[in-house]
């Protein structure tokens, strides 16, 4: 009667609930389901008299896995399992939408812990050497079924020499060092799409406003987007605040006391894009204008007040005694003004 290795990619939440497994990472995408069975062997170990299910020994564990006190069986009722150091080379259909790149593998793995190691390899390359325990391999132990080992391995811009068509052939090959004698490889293939496995471009130009004032809100900050680009990393000078759009192309900030650099990069699974900056400044306040000059009158004459202004001043603010009236000039560095009955002072900021 011929045999087969269980060989099973899940999603992620399933292995939660695989006893003994340690904490896996979340998939930086979507995960894949997929059902594979490899086989057949001729050797299970503690598929007769115990209440577990088929197991496959390698590198000769013998009576460490005795059933019914004798060594372990084959599948034909006698001797001891396996002597192979390997699985023969394997094949099955990429389950990953077309379109896509395997960005994480995630595996653990259901066996006896007797102390060995098991090397996975996928098309031609190395994903991980993990080992599998040491706990006693005894069928009675009641070890049977229990996760011993677990891996993640992450491949950012794809998983080299992987056929990533869809229903493509892909190869796979287990090898273990030691005695061991295993029920399940658990696989979680993570994917994103194809154009992530391209470095992000980088960035055009800034726009946004310079000079602004100090403290102020409501500057607004924005690129293009770029090719590639799954994110956007803004930083602003020290003092200021993003307060919305960090990962977007438009960033909404309040400046702070002093200006600098306005940065942003593209990012993706593959890497991170070289920065892009723009510079900003931050006015300071005018300084006091000078005194304003002109005459005084009768009520009903037109007189002309004149500054000299400020340093860095765009616009000038005028008042006038209650009565007169500015004619023209506010804003500027002189008025026009209407005297009226009463006197007071003319003033300019």
């Amino acid at each position: 009667m011929k045999k087969s290795l269980r060989f099973l990619i899940i999603a992620f939440f399933a292995l939660n609930f695989f006893p003994g497994n340690k904490a896996l990472a979340q998939c930086a995408g979507t995960s894949v389901v997929e059902n594979i069975t490899f086989g057949p062997y001729t050797c299970e170990c503690c598929g007769s008299g115990y209440s577990n299910p088929a197991y496959f020994c390698f590198n000769d564990p013998g009576s460490a896995f005795p059933v019914g006190g004798g060594g372990c069986l084959s599948s034909s009722g006698s001797g001891v399992c396996g002597s192979a150091a390997s699985f023969s080379s394997l094949t099955f259909s990429n389950p990953v939408p077309a379109g896509n790149i395997v960005t994480q593998i995630q595996l653990t793995y259901q066996a006896a812990p007797c102390g060995g190691t098991i090397k996975t390899t996928i098309d031609g390359v190395v994903i991980a050497t993990d080992p599998l325990g040491s706990a006693g391999c005894a069928c009675g132990n009641n070890i049977f079924g229990t996760v011993v080992g677990s891996n993640t391995v992450n491949y950012p811009c794809g998983l080299p020499g992987y056929n990533n068509g869809a229903g493509a052939t892909e190869t796979i090959r287990f090898d273990f060092t030691g005695s061991v004698c295993i029920h399940a490889v658990d696989m979680v293939f993570c994917y994103v799409p194809a154009n992530q496995a391209l470095p992000a471009s980088m960035p055009g130009a800034i726009s946004g406003p310079t000079p602004v004032c100090p403290s102020t809100g409501g500057n607004v900050y924005s690129i293009a987007a770029v090719a590639n680009a799954a994110s956007y990393n803004w930083t602003v000078p020290a003092g200021w605040v993003i307060n919305s759009g960090q990962g977007t192309t438009s960033i909404t900030a309040t400046s702070g006391g002093a200006g600098g650099n306005i940065c942003v990069n593209a990012t993706n699974f593959c890497g991170t894009s070289a920065q892009t900056c723009y510079a900003v400044t931050v006015a300071s306040a005018p300084a006091t204008p000078g005194a304003p000059t002109g005459s005084g009158g009768c009520a009903g004459s037109t007189q002309v007040y004149t500054t000299t202004g400020s340093a860095g001043a765009t616009s000038y603010n005028w008042t006038v005694p209650a009565g007169a009236s500015i004619n023209s000039g506010q804003g500027t560095t002189s008025i026009n003004v209407t005297l009226g009955a009463s006197s007071g002072n003319v003033c300019v900021t």
